[in-house]
């Protein structure tokens, strides 16, 4: 399906800038009201429902984990532009 092609696409382009530190084009994408969620007790956990907050944890995460470098494996695609949700290994 194309669409789920040009969603991997664009999932795999956001690693890259995550991995490059370049927060504001990794969040550029994301919807006004994203729900980004990270299982845990520790630095980098809780839950975003906003594009700033998004942000806020990749400064963090950047500070955290400076030397950090995200490899993707595999990227699910499921749903239309009107409701999807991606997966990333």
């Amino acid at each position: 399906m194309l669409y789920s092609h040009i969603v991997e696409k664009s999932i795999r382009q956001s690693f890259d800038h995550v991995n490059n530190h370049r927060w504001d084009e990794a969040v550029k994408a994301l919807v006004p009201h994203v729900h980004h969620r990270v299982s845990g007790a520790h630095a980098l956990g809780g839950e975003r429902h906003d594009k700033q907050a998004v942000r806020r944890w990749f400064e963090r995460l950047g500070r955290v984990l400076p030397n950090l470098h995200l490899t993707v494996n595999h990227v699910w695609v499921k749903g239309w532009p009107w409701h999807t949700t991606v997966f990333a290994q």
